[in-house]
């Protein structure tokens, strides 16, 4: 019993409603109703619909993996195909690289990179400092500035193709004369 300012409440009264029995939605207790046969029958007959899905399933999950099968295959062949191209690429460049490689750019770079080395001994004739040969560390040419190529310093390499196309581009005949290159003489 509740109490309030008032007076004593009464507890609110609880209504249940019985439905009539109707299935809850559970297994039915159906078996003893039926007899063997008939049981069997539905047992069969589900059976074969269980059979029928898992072949479609079956069947679906074959045609799936052919169809990868043929896509990936098909994918092997346009990469194979691909590969065959790069490498015929990279053998013609590697054919222009050796017909290039006795150019007068490549000459003239050779050429330059030769005088700044001799230029950089040359520096110290003064001082008895260049009676010692001079060899940059690793460390040293890893530090230098600005990158480089075939030794040469990219600014001076394109200075000298320019000069070189320049003079190509002028119409001079002889284009480029190549001096002969001197060996420096070990100290």
């Amino acid at each position: 019993m509740y109490m309030s300012a008032s007076g004593p409440l009464l507890p609110p009264l609880l209504i249940l409603q019985v439905s009539p029995a109707q299935p809850t939605g559970g297994r039915r207790r159906r078996a003893s109703e039926m007899d063997p046969d008939e049981r069997r029958q539905r047992f069969l007959e589900r059976n074969r619909a269980a059979a029928s899905r898992c072949r479609q399933k079956r069947k679906l999950w074959v045609n799936s993996l052919e169809k990868k099968a043929e896509d990936l295959a098909n994918m092997n062949i346009s990469l194979t195909n691909e590969v065959t191209l790069l490498r015929n690429e990279v053998a013609q460049l590697k054919q222009l690289l050796l017909a290039h490689k006795d150019c007068p750019v490549t000459v003239m770079q050779k050429k330059a990179a030769f005088l700044a080395s001799r230029e950089a001994s040359t520096e110290h004739i003064g001082s008895p400092a260049a009676v010692i040969q001079h060899v940059p560390s690793p460390a040293a040419v890893a530090s230098s500035p600005g990158p480089t190529i075939n030794g040469l310093s990219v600014r001076a390499a394109e200075a000298v193709a320019m000069s070189v196309l320049a003079g190509m581009g002028s119409g001079q005949p002889g284009g480029v004369v190549i001096a002969p290159q001197l060996q420096p003489t070990p100290r």
